[in-house]
């Protein structure tokens, strides 16, 4: 979920109001019960849409998320695999199978089913291939299981544990409530049982979304979303393909410290949260990289917005389209109003499941094009701390990523040293030389952005140094050639006419 952070002086008493409530939302309970036993769980709404696609193609690792530890140390296998049972017992969500009856689909927990952690010796130069193997396994979600382990060990003292989930069943928090709860237990620490479960929540949330409060909600974002462009049309590297692929891509960069200083506080100074800013930026860059003037970004909107949710694991995303328009020729800093207000709506009103978006907007369907949004900026803030396992050092294991739903994503982060940005996009459109490009572009233009915030966004330079000298030199270049010629055919052309 996007940070809230920032100045809100400026802000109208509605928007204050808003505010206020995303800040208290996870610290009071909004009412999630137990439900009925005899009473069939449905799927959340974030769950449908997965499980939809899923059924589109059953053989897709696209929704597979990895999780994985470097374990250094004398470790006790038994020990680790008793923890991970016991995560799986506590949640009934890590036991679920999706099952339709009579035309209803619902989710059934199921009986636990053991996982065995069998410590299998490999060279570490074939950890890669055999991670990477173990992740691109599919799941068959109507008879899971839902998350899978394996257990290898490089060198006597030495393992590595991946734990592969279903998104279906999984968000990025998960990961910190999963390594959390399992270093606890494998301490040796006591767990109070959770008071409700995924399913409770997904009772509820149907529930509270329904009637006319679905309608409001419905009403409101075909409002917000007429006249939108059908598609953010990026020139690529390659023709988008007929069939829709999963083939990604990733290029990490980090955006210096100075750089994210200077972000904060003009941030402060506009009465913006750091999200904003960093909205209003991208967008001038989509604009300036697609000829268009109104710009579609989607973002991850985090859905536990309640006490009950916190240390529960499961699917709790909602993708949010959120709409910046850059007609008029604004300045940055102008722009930063329109992109704070498109934000902080499309917040007001994040519980209308996407997929029901699509349903009620129709928008023009392409097989291999995701629909209304095909481009990302997420900032992440999840709460990560490095799990602490007795006797052990442990260190995250992170599966290079290889997938990409997105033509393109952009994942932000807050670090000690600056402001990590991931891009993660389509493979079948863009080479890893041209991300690498737009990656750079990105930074000279937020800097000039920052450095300049009254000029017009159409003038602000995305090029650095040595891109300018590259290009001024290609432009003497070409324009000797076209002298060149000239002068080589000027007699014939007098001639000519002299005849």
């Amino acid at each position: 979920m996007p940070s809230s952070q920032g100045k809100v002086a400026e802000l109208s008493p509605a928007k204050r109001a808003l505010l206020e409530r995303l800040r208290k939302s996870a610290a009071a309970s909004t009412g999630i019960r137990r439900r009925d036993p005899n009473r069939p769980a449905p799927l959340s709404f974030a769950q449908q849409r997965l499980w939809l696609v899923h059924q589109l193609d059953p053989e897709s690792y696209l929704f597979n998320v990895p999780r994985g530890l470097r374990l250094c140390g004398e470790l006790d296998v038994a020990k680790l695999e008793a923890s991970l049972n016991e995560i799986v017992r506590r949640h009934e969500v890590l036991r679920t199978v999706f099952a339709g009856d009579s035309g209803e689909l619902h989710q059934v927990v199921t009986a636990q089913t053991p996982i065995r952690l069998i410590a299998s010796e490999i060279a570490p130069d074939h950890l890669l291939e055999a991670a990477t193997d173990e992740f691109r396994q599919p799941f068959d979600l109507s008879t899971g299981p839902v998350l899978r382990a394996r257990l290898w060990q490089l060198a006597e003292r030495e393992h590595v544990l991946l734990i592969v989930l279903h998104h279906v069943v999984s968000d990025a928090w998960t990961a910190s409530i999963l390594f959390n709860e399992l270093s606890a237990l494998y301490c040796g620490e006591h767990l109070p049982e959770l008071p409700v479960q995924y399913a409770d929540y997904a009772v509820w949330q149907r529930d509270h979304l329904s009637g006319d409060r679905l309608d409001r909600e419905v009403q409101w974002w075909k409002a917000a979303m007429t006249g939108a462009p059908p598609a953010l049309k990026l020139p690529s590297d390659f023709a988008r393909p007929l069939k829709e692929s999963s083939r990604g891509g990733i290029f990490v960069t980090l955006l210096p410290r100075p750089l994210l200083e200077k972000l904060r506080e003009f941030s402060r100074q506009e009465s913006a949260t750091v999200y904003m800013v960093l909205l209003a930026a991208y967008c001038v860059f989509l604009s300036r990289y697609s000829g268009q003037d109104d710009i579609v970004t989607g973002t991850d909107f985090s859905t536990r917005t309640n006490v009950e949710t916190e240390g529960m694991i499961g699917f709790f995303i909602n993708l949010l389209p959120v709409r910046v328009r850059l007609t008029g020729g604004p300045t940055f800093r102008s722009l930063i109003p329109r992109a704070k207000t498109a934000a902080l709506d499309a917040f007001a009103h994040p519980d209308l499941p996407f997929e029901k978006l699509v349903e009620e907007i129709q928008p023009e369907r392409v097989p291999s094009r995701h629909p209304i949004v095909q481009v990302l900026l997420v900032m992440q803030n999840i709460p990560r701390s490095r799990p602490r396992f007795t006797g052990l050092e442990v260190e995250e294991y992170d599966l290079p990523f290889n997938t990409s739903k997105f033509d393109l994503a952009l994942f932000v982060e807050e670090k000690p040293d600056g402001l990590s940005a991931r891009w993660v996009y389509h493979a079948d459109l863009f080479r890893p030389e041209t991300i690498g490009r737009m990656a750079k572009h990105f930074h000279v233009l937020l800097e000039n952005a920052l450095a300049s915030p009254d000029v017009a966004v159409s003038t602000l330079e995305m090029l650095d140094h040595a891109e300018k000298l590259e290009q001024d030199w290609k432009g003497r270049e070409a324009k000797q050639s076209k002298l060149s010629k000239l002068r080589s055919t000027a007699p014939l052309a007098i001639s000519l006419t002299s005849n």
